[in-house]
């Protein structure tokens, strides 16, 4: 998990001492940071999108620019 990889496994450890109170968070840890992970690439998906249409917008923005230049 340090090293990124969050396809690690449920430890499981099936205490209620401290260990097992460290597994459980450690767990919910994963879990959460699997949530985070996957939203950031929704929103990434999100930005692109809207980047990809900015630069759509601009681009027949310049054209009616250029259009209207030569008209003149």
């Amino acid at each position: 998990v340090a090293g990124g990889d969050l396809t690690v496994d449920e430890v499981k450890v099936h205490s209620c001492d401290e260990i097992g109170m460290l597994s459980t968070a450690f767990n919910e840890m994963v879990v959460s940071l699997k949530d985070i992970a996957g939203q950031l690439r929704d929103k990434s998906q999100q930005v692109a999108s809207a980047a990809q249409q900015l630069s759509s917008s601009s681009q027949q923005i310049a054209a009616s620019a250029n259009e209207a230049a030569s008209t003149m």
